[in-house]
């Protein structure tokens, strides 16, 4: 959850800066052997700097906004959206963990399977 809340801020600070960070941040996050908040941070910074991402004000409230979780109430808001509407209609709303695929929602890897399966028939019928 914490580096949503990374992501967002600097969204926040500049919207430019975004996607190319998230391309930085998906190189050199998964190469630390135990990521914690603070050493996802400190990749951030270094990251941010070297690359010249954020400049002026926008580095300078950087710390700020992540620590008063400036971001924080919108990205809870959609995934309570997501999960209530969208999740809803899929008819997994009970469920712990689920996948969507091609529009069906299964809660479990059986009942993909099955579907799969029925699919995998209905196109061998019909050619």
């Amino acid at each position: 959850m914490y580096t949503n809340n990374l992501r967002e801020t600097v969204h926040d600070e500049d919207p430019a800066a975004y996607f190319p960070f998230l391309r930085l941040l998906a190189k050199h996050i998964p190469a630390l052997d135990s990521p914690t908040p603070q050493s996802t941070l400190e990749v951030a910074h270094n990251l941010l700097d070297s690359h010249n991402l954020l400049r002026g004000p926008a580095r300078s409230t950087l710390d700020l906004a992540l620590a008063l979780h400036a971001a924080a109430p919108r990205i809870t808001a959609a995934y309570a959206a997501y999960n209530s509407s969208h999740a809803e209609v899929l008819g997994v709303g009970e469920c712990e963990a689920w996948v969507e695929i091609r529009g069906k929602g299964f809660c479990g890897v059986e009942e993909l399977r099955k579907d799969v399966e029925r699919s995998i028939e209905a196109k061998e019928h019909v050619t």
